[in-house]
């Protein structure tokens, strides 16, 4: 799962974009489902909003679109 200070790296499988970023927040609700919060280094991809960021699930889930890095070492 990510953690604040990850370095993320999206990829969209249609047309191979890139987006890099770092996790600055993450919010969970009582039930422990979170989102994650990224301050994008370019514009941020179109489906992601700032107001409620991604699902914590999806990301550790999608490892084909998402890539993370954590001290300098991509998580697997």
């Amino acid at each position: 799962m990510p953690r604040v200070g990850d370095l993320i790296i999206e990829t969209c499988m249609k047309t191979r974009d890139t987006w890099i970023g770092i996790v600055y927040k993450i919010s969970k609700d009582p039930y422990g489902h979170g989102n994650t919060f990224i301050e994008w280094v370019d514009a941020p991809p179109r489906n992601y909003q700032k107001r409620y960021g991604y699902s914590s699930t999806n990301i550790h889930n999608q490892r084909p679109e998402f890539r993370m890095f954590r001290d300098g070492e991509e998580l697997l």
